[in-house]
C-alpha cells in the first residue's frame, strides 16, 4: 500500500463516509460526546481523495461532533488527507485503526467490512449462512434466523472448513428452524465438536429428530450449571440427548 499525506482544510459539505466499511453514524453517541467535548483532544479525522472525491476513514463522529457544535452547519476542518489508496485500503486501514482513531471497529463492523471488500473467510461466514436461511446480522439486532457470534461463525469455518461449517448451520437449521437461541456461540460451539468428534459415526435424521425434542435453551441451561468442560460441555449434552433409548451409542465426548 503506497500512498503519501497531507494536512488540509476541508469543508464538512465535501466529506463520504463510505457505508461499506465505515461506521454508521450514531447520534446518541455523538450528543454524548458533545457534553464531554475538549477541543484540545480532537482526533484529526482521517480522508482518502479517491475519485475526485474525500471519504472519511477514520472520524466520522468527529465531524459529525464539529458540526453539531458549529449549529448544525457545514465547516472547514483540518484533515489528514491520504492520496492513492483504493477502496479496498481504505477499509484495511479502517479495520487497523487499533485505538489510533475515535474507537476501534466493533467486530460486526470488521466482518462487514471484510465482507465488502471480499476477503474469503468473510465471504463464506456471510454466503453460507445465508444458503441455509440465515442472515449474519452487522447491526446486531437478534431474532429468528439472525446470528449475531460473529466470532464465532469465523472460528468455526477456520476449525472445519467451509463444508463443516455449511453442516452445522444445517443441523441447527432442520432442528430448529432458526430460533435465535438454536445459533447462540454455545450451541454453534457445541455442534461444530460434536459433528468433527462423531463425523460418520452419527445418523443424521436421528439427531435432528432427537435436537428437535428439546430446546436450545434446555441444553444452554443444563450445561451453565457445570462450571468445568468449556464448550465441549455443550458437545456432551448434545450426546446425551443423541444417546437416549438408543442401542447402538456414542462414546462421551473426551
Amino acid at each position: 500500500m503506497e500512498t503519501n499525506f497531507e494536512f488540509k482544510e476541508i469543508n464538512s459539505k465535501f466529506i463520504i463516509s463510505d457505508q461499506d466499511y465505515q461506521h454508521e453514524l450514531n447520534p446518541v453517541r455523538v450528543a454524548k460526546i458533545l457534553k464531554e467535548f475538549n477541543p484540545n483532544i480532537v482526533n484529526t479525522p482521517k480522508l482518502s481523495f479517491r475519485d475526485g472525491r474525500y471519504y472519511v476513514f477514520d472520524g466520522q463522529h468527529t465531524i459529525a461532533l464539529l458540526k453539531m457544535r458549529n449549529g448544525g452547519k457545514d465547516l472547514s476542518i483540518l484533515c489528514k488527507v491520504f492520496y492513492g489508496l483504493t477502496k479496498t485500503d481504505e477499509a484495511i486501514l479502517f479495520e487497523e485503526q487499533n485505538g489510533a482513531g475515535e474507537r476501534d471497529p466493533s467486530k460486526p463492523e470488521l466482518l462487514r467490512s471484510r465482507f465488502n471488500r471480499g476477503e474469503k473467510i468473510a465471504l463464506d461466514v456471510v454466503r453460507i449462512a445465508e444458503s441455509h436461511g440465515f442472515t449474519v446480522d452487522f447491526k446486531q439486532s437478534q431474532g429468528r434466523n439472525r446470528i449475531i457470534a460473529y466470532s464465532t461463525l469465523e472460528k468455526l469455518v477456520k476449525a472445519y472448513g467451509p463444508a463443516g461449517y455449511s453442516n452445522c448451520l444445517s443441523i441447527l437449521r432442520a432442528a430448529w428452524d432458526g430460533l435465535p437461541d438454536s445459533v447462540s456461540r454455545e450451541m454453534l460451539e457445541g455442534i461444530g465438536i460434536f459433528l468433527s468428534r462423531y463425523n460418520g459415526q452419527y445418523n443424521r435424521a436421528m439427531l435432528i429428530k432427537k435436537l428437535h425434542g428439546v430446546t436450545p435453551v434446555e441444553i444452554v441451561r443444563e450445561c451453565r450449571l457445570i462450571h468445568a468442560g468449556g464448550y465441549k460441555k455443550y458437545a456432551q449434552q448434545i450426546v446425551n440427548i443423541y444417546n437416549k433409548n438408543m442401542t447402538n451409542r456414542l462414546d462421551d465426548v473426551r
